[in-house]
């Protein structure tokens, strides 16, 4: 079961949330009123209004907010709920002051089984005010899950603070040990020290906190991992003394672990020496228990007690070749020193280590270290040997592509390693996947004809199975925008007896490729065949994209609009995801149209299903603060987005350009200098640039940047936007000779 479904489980069996007045109301005809409804007053005759002065962006706000709410309440009325829900979710967006998550949107998810949504206003609705503790511990699980660990923390806080009047249990207890956790984990070391001392005191008097030993044995079922969560909560925090006592009770029994620990306390309190010491008492012990890290912390030590880098690094490495041949069985220590050889260039030596480990243990590290070392001593037969194992291992050596890549550079090497392919076919003992492996790296190297030749080779293979390959070199095809090779591939794979999800990625691409190549009538044939095949809403998107992608925007958002109908009401959180996607789709298509309120209506919609999408919420923020309306908003949208994926240029551009509406120059200058900052910057964003400069009396830098943007601008680009930049630049340099 889900989190989503726990929580709605909690929602539904726990809290006995009221449903919605209306809601709980089956759709009665309009001439019943055996029962007043506030919703019903908007049936009043409406009285003049009179209009003193233009309302201020919260009044504005609210009014939209009470207009959705009204709406929201007769579609409810006639039955829609859905449809009510989508407007009380949008009259929450514009004035969450009127529309109280918990008593509104909250029941009637609930009632429409949109668990998915239910959670995700839960959440919100929680941090806002708080409910029922037993709920904010669900949905503090539910956060935690999807890796937001401080927000997580804050809500198991909330929780927390429903019931601090309560007596202690064992299960608070595991909150506390929990918060700790998370709290470690998102770097708030802080708070996680905070938490490790409230349940280490706990757990040391148990009885003064009314707790029995079987309460405490609940959250001790692995002593030692609860004592290192303190240890290190304490160690991050700068408490030493707390540290040091707690890794002591865990480690008492290992010395080589304990002396160790001891080292990283000492580094930690910058006595470098002392930890030097302490760490070669460790390496005496030819212990394995920590792993490498006892010798990163030997290089870390160097690099800060050592002026030049260079001569730390000499002095590491000149440690650890010592350390690896008092204990050659040292895996851990083996392959960081083989690596550390390799980097300095002494490849022969790396290759012998790590071919006496990787025997021993067969590791990532260890395919990484054979395959550097033998493609520098361009060793064909061991390199491809090696290439072969982790194709049959992995199925593809692509989890190694950095380390193929010189592979892939090589000309001599790689036909090498063809030729060697090649005479396996007859060979009397050989190599499997080989010809597979080496495809792979030619296709890195984009020697397409090659790796075409090795993979009609592998087909051959006895015991190949011939649909993954297709499978996945078709895909590999279509990626390298081979789209003839990749539409031969995934038809021959359609021959094939495959299961249903294999034959919908089939299909699906098949699809895309023949749009790529520009046979936009046989795309949609074959979407269209996928969809009869494997009728899902992700195989019938195709169609639209299709006709979005070829600019055939008219039908194509006939098809989006007909698939939306077709699905709307699947719960299915697959199903939502594509029509979100579709959604934004929608969007674009309409601002290519210039229908900005169709295009802002769609974005709408999907942030009423999906509140903290950012990318909806960039999107719509951006659409408004190029209209110059609803900037106040579009300003928290926009910074919503840029908080959550600061180096998404986009998305700086968004808050840049609507800095700049509000005449916040400055400000807006920063985030577009930051969303221009690289290699190829956008011509839009350098556009944007450039009129923030103009308007900061900066003329100079403003025609630069205009020119910049137009250089960044490829051939075919939007002509509207060139003759526009270059009318600025003209512009310009008429008013600076007439100056």
């Amino acid at each position: 079961m889900c989190r989503f479904s726990i929580v709605a489980w909690w929602l539904v069996t726990c809290l006995a949330i009221p449903a919605l007045n209306v809601a709980a109301q089956e759709a009665k005809p309009a001439a019943d009123k055996t029962t007043e409804d506030p919703g019903d007053s908007f049936e009043d005759e409406a009285e003049p209004i009179e209009v003193k002065t233009p309302p201020t962006t919260g009044e504005a706000n609210r009014i939209k907010a009470s207009a959705f709410f009204a709406h929201g309440r007769v579609l409810i009325q006639r039955g829609d709920l859905n449809g009510g829900l989508r407007r009380i979710q949008r009259a929450w967006r514009y004035d969450p002051n009127l529309v109280p998550i918990w008593e509104q949107i909250v029941p009637l998810a609930q009632r429409t089984e949109r668990f998915d949504e239910l959670a995700r206003y839960a959440v919100l609705a929680a941090e806002d005010k708080p409910r029922s503790p037993d709920l904010m511990l669900q949905l503090a699980a539910v956060v935690a899950d999807r890796g937001e660990r401080k927000r997580a923390v804050a809500l198991y806080e909330a929780a927390l603070q429903l019931t601090q009047d309560d007596k202690l249990t064992a299960d608070r207890l595991v909150t506390y040990w929990e918060m700790a956790r998370l709290s470690l984990l998102a770097g708030d070391h802080e708070k996680a020290a905070k938490y490790s001392h409230k349940v280490q005191a706990i757990l040391e008097q148990p009885e003064e906190h009314g707790l029995t030993k079987e309460d405490v044995a609940k959250l001790l079922k692995d002593p030692n991992k609860t004592y290192l969560l303190f240890a290190e909560s304490y160690l991050t925090a700068g408490e030493f003394a707390d540290a040091k006592a707690n890794y002591q009770k865990v480690l008492a029994q290992d010395e080589a672990q304990w002396i160790f620990q001891q080292a990283r306390i000492l580094a930690m309190q910058e006595k470098y020496e002392k930890a030097n010491q302490k760490l070669q008492k460790y390496f005496e012990s030819k212990s394995t228990a920590a792993g490498p890290a006892p010798y990163r912390l030997l290089n870390d030590i160097a690099q800060k007690t050592t002026a030049d880098p260079k001569v730390a690094d000499e002095q590491v490495l000149t440690k650890l070749v010592a350390l690896q041949k008092e204990d050659p069985g040292n895996t851990a220590l083996g392959y960081l020193t083989a690596h550390q050889l390799l980097k300095a260039g002494k490849t022969e030596e790396a290759a012998a280590i790590f071919n006496e480990i990787f025997a021993l243990e067969p590791s990532d590290s260890g395919y990484v270290g054979l395959i550097q070392s033998r493609t520098k001593l361009k060793q064909a037969e061991p390199l491809l040997k090696i290439l072969a194992q982790a194709t049959d291992e992995f199925e593809t050596p692509e989890r190694f592509s950095g380390s193929t890549e010189a592979i892939a550079k090589d000309q001599e090497l790689l036909e090498q390693l063809a030729a060697l392919a090649r005479q396996q076919k007859d060979a009397e003992d050989p190599i499997e996947h080989a010809a597979l492996a080496v495809a792979w790296v030619a296709l890195q190297g984009n020697q397409i004809p090659l790796a075409d030749e090795l993979f009609t080779l592998a087909l051959e293979e006895k015991g190949v199975k011939k649909s993954t390959l297709l499978q996945r070199y078709g895909l590999k095809m279509y990626i390298q925008e081979q789209y003839d090779r990749a539409e031969e591939l995934l038809r021959e794979l359609l021959q094939e007896k495959l299961a249903r999800d294999l034959k919908e990625q089939a299909y699906f691409y098949l699809s895309r490729t023949l749009e790529r190549a520009g046979k936009t009538e046989e795309a949609l044939k074959a979407a269209k065949r996928g969809a009869v095949a494997t009728p899902t809403a992700m195989m019938r998107s195709q169609i639209g994209w299709i006709l979005y992608h070829a600019k055939q925007y008219a039908e194509a958002e006939q098809e989006y609009v007909r698939l939306l109908k077709r699905y709307e009401q699947d719960k299915s959180p697959a199903v939502r995801e594509t029509l979100k996607d579709t959604r934004m789709i929608l969007s674009n298509i309409c601002v290519s149209q210039k229908k900005m309120p169709e295009a802002e209506e769609w974005l709408e919609q999907v942030l009423d299903e999906f509140p903290e999408d950012i990318g909806a919420q960039n999107d719509l923020g951006y659409l408004w603060a190029d209209q110059d309306k609803n900037l106040e908003m579009a300003l928290s949208m926009t910074q919503n987005a840029v908080a959550k994926e600061p180096e998404n240029y986009a998305y700086r551009d968004s808050l840049g350009w609507t800095f700049y509406r509000l005449g916040r120059y400055e400000e807006a200058a920063r985030e577009l200098e930051q969303a221009s900052g690289g290699e190829n910057p956008d011509s839009v964003v350098l556009d944007h640039l450039a009129d923030v400069y103009l308007q900061m009396d900066r003329q100079a830098d403003a025609v630069k940047t205009w020119k910049r943007a137009l250089e960044a601008m490829a051939e075919g680009d939007d002509p509207k936007l060139r003759e526009n930049i270059s009318q600025k630049i003209k512009q310009q340099e008429v008013e600076k000779a007439s100056d």
